[in-house]
């Protein structure tokens, strides 16, 4: 599956194009006010943060391999099939972190943990409990 991930895009830029896009339909809905910010890091890896009001779907259903059901244009890149294609492309290994409201998740894409019989997104999620 992993290979298969990484031919999709005639250059990792458009990869990384892909993800940035991701974020911009998040940020899409009547009220905009998200923001998309990227930065460089100094050991060749970047960081993506959108601040979307909208919530976005769980790792839980984004890094599930062989599905992708999209229902209407509002669902445009939830379902995880361009995360996992760009990330495969960027890096050999990816952390995925989202936060909505009071669900903090955690996930990993990761050439290494793939085999041949089996696909392996593996992920956390957890939900933040305000004090009282």
């Amino acid at each position: 599956m992993w290979e298969s991930w990484t031919n999709n895009y005639e250059h990792s830029r458009f990869a990384c194009l892909d993800l940035l896009d991701n974020c911009f339909d998040a940020t899409l809905h009547q009220m905009f006010e998200g923001k998309v910010a990227m930065d460089y890091l100094p050991t060749n890896g970047i960081i993506i943060i959108n601040n979307a009001a909208k919530e976005i779907k769980s790792l839980e259903e984004t890094l599930t391999a062989y599905r992708s059901v999209k229902g209407s244009a509002d669902t445009i890149g939830e379902y995880g099939v361009g995360l996992k294609q760009a990330c495969a492309t960027l890096s050999h290994s990816s952390f995925v972190l989202t936060r909505n409201f009071n669900r903090f998740d955690i996930g990993v894409i990761a050439e290494s943990l793939q085999t041949r019989s089996r696909v392996s997104l593996p992920y956390i999620l957890r939900s933040l409990l305000k004090a009282s």
